[in-house]
């Protein structure tokens, strides 16, 4: 191939390829401004991500820990991403106060979630959104200023359960135990009992099967963490194995409507 034709070769080759490269290099530019200007009112975060898994990783040993350290370098508010989820963490009372208390009707909405839907049929104050959660807000605020109002009633509440949980505990240090105790399972059980109360209008005894059923199945629910993954990444609950513990976790919430709140609501 002499000199002219590799010229001719060269120069065809260019004016194939160049309003391809263009268009490449366009669209990632494009690419870039559009992510700078979606991010541009939002607040700080960790700048580097997973695609798809966002910055899960980095929540997975001590979430606790993690979000602390987040905290001491970008402040009370800052964006991580769930999954492909972009996230506003709120931390401290002021903030949360403002957005919750003071502005609350401004950021009543939230984003559609897997466990609300699947778990809780977006029902109740943290899983509603929009009118419904307004509305629920404004019924149990009243609910809790009539108990408040009405003689004390939900004060005297609180003080009768308080009255028996430390009952309970000079019983244990009467029989010796008190040192070898783990009061966690009581002071769970005496919340329960509270709330039991509340919503049934009696005590449950400490000792009793419906007390012990609700509290142990409502502390597995509330202790399987890898349920927030479904927040985020949906698909997961599919998986062999229930890797997330979804399943399992939908067998205690039956067991707590069937065995409990079934029985009292049908009597």
């Amino acid at each position: 191939m002499d000199i002219g034709k590799r010229f001719e070769y060269i120069h065809d080759v260019l004016s194939i390829t160049n309003p391809t490269i263009l268009c490449g290099a366009l669209t990632i530019i494009a690419g870039m401004v559009w992510m700078h200007q979606r991010h541009l009112h939002l607040p700080p975060g960790p700048p580097l991500y997973i695609p798809g898994l966002g910055h899960l990783l980095k929540l997975v040993n001590n979430p606790l820990l993690a979000f602390r350290s987040l905290r001491s370098t970008y402040g009370d508010i800052f964006k991580i991403y769930m999954g492909t989820r972009l996230t506003i963490v709120l931390n401290g009372y002021e903030v949360i106060n403002e957005v919750m208390q003071i502005r609350g009707s401004e950021f009543s909405h939230r984003p559609p979630s897997f466990l609300a839907e699947k778990l809780a049929e977006y029902k109740g104050l943290l899983n509603s959104s929009g009118k419904v959660w307004v509305e629920q807000k404004a019924n149990i605020m009243k609910s809790f200023r009539a108990l408040s109002s009405c003689g004390s009633h939900f004060d005297l509440h609180l003080e009768t359960e308080v009255e028996r949980f430390n009952e309970k505990l000079m019983l244990l240090v009467k029989d010796g135990q008190a040192g070898n105790v783990d009061v966690t399972p009581y002071i769970r059980k005496s919340v329960c009992s509270s709330a039991f109360n509340l919503v049934f209008g009696r005590f449950l005894d400490y000792d009793s099967k419906e007390l012990t059923m609700f509290s142990e199945s409502l502390s597995q629910v509330i202790s399987i963490g890898s349920l927030a993954v479904l927040n985020f990444i949906p698909y997961a609950h599919l998986l062999p194995g229930d890797p997330v513990s979804y399943h399992r976790c939908l067998d205690l919430v039956k067991i707590i409507e069937d065995d409990l709140i079934n029985q009292r609501l049908s009597v």
